[in-house]
């Protein structure tokens, strides 16, 4: 338990120095997916407020996304989502993601329940799995981005 003690306070001190973008190559750096963003609910639309790609190759913001083409959609229903192949998860068969996502894991930006801000994801173009405890602690930093936010 201490070390999930010392990784919050790194990605504290983390986002304190470097905010959000600092704080999304920090959980990024942690996790097999390519991609790690913050994503803000407005009203049918998803807006990006920052993505770290591993590869340097995509840059901030990405454009507006309707609700209805991003998987963010299935968190802010359900509180969060995880499809480790969104080529061979039945919920996704229709879904205008698959085959450009094909991994995603997302949790709530929250202040309760009425209060949903957005969501905290990561994606990938390959199958990847995110470890139940890196899981646990995206669940654990997600409330601590919304100081950092708007």
């Amino acid at each position: 338990m201490q070390d999930s003690f010392d990784d919050i306070a790194n990605f504290k001190a983390v986002l304190a120095e470097h905010g959000l973008p600092g704080a999304l190559e920090f959980l990024n750096r942690r996790a097999p997916h390519r991609f790690t963003a913050v994503y803000k609910l407005d009203g049918a639309t998803m807006l990006n407020l920052g993505i770290y790609d591993r590869l340097g190759e995509v840059l901030s913001p990405l454009p507006p996304t309707p609700n209805e083409h991003s998987l963010c959609d299935y968190v802010t229903a359900q509180q969060a989502f995880v499809s480790n192949n969104v080529l061979e998860d039945p919920r996704l068969t229709n879904h205008f993601q698959r085959g450009l996502t094909n991994a995603y894991v997302g949790v709530p930006l929250s202040r309760g329940p009425r209060h949903l801000y957005g969501t905290l994801c990561q994606m990938d173009p390959q199958a990847q799995k995110l470890s139940d405890s890196e899981y646990r602690f995206l669940e654990m930093v997600a409330p601590l981005l919304l100081d950092y936010l708007d």
